[in-house]
């Protein structure tokens, strides 16, 4: 199971399966989770002190991947830059890792 759901993903970028389906969704959010896992040399429990940041994390770059492929919504896609770049730095400092930026 993955770091984060599609019900997730809708709830925080209020897209509809119109915009952006199930499967879809599904496949940008098993990508997010495989980019974690290479940043950060590793695979998350649950169980975790840092799990809700890797959950917000993997929702975050799913929401990007779905927002690049929607006419106009460079302005949201900027937006999650800036949140996922402040939350792999958050994350870094938190875990040790080198590369934080």
């Amino acid at each position: 199971m993955g770091y984060a759901t599609v019900g997730q993903v809708r709830d925080a970028t209020l897209l509809s399966a119109a915009e952006v389906g199930d499967a879809q969704l599904a496949a940008f959010l098993a990508q997010a989770d495989a980019y974690i896992d290479a940043y950060t040399g590793r695979s998350w429990a649950g169980s975790e002190a840092e799990y809700p940041l890797i959950q917000r994390w993997s929702v975050v770059l799913a929401a990007i991947q779905s927002f690049e492929r929607l006419h106009g919504a460079e302005d949201r896609v900027a937006q999650l830059r800036v949140e996922e770049r402040e939350l792999r730095r958050l994350l870094g400092r938190r875990i040790g890792l080198a590369r934080t930026g």
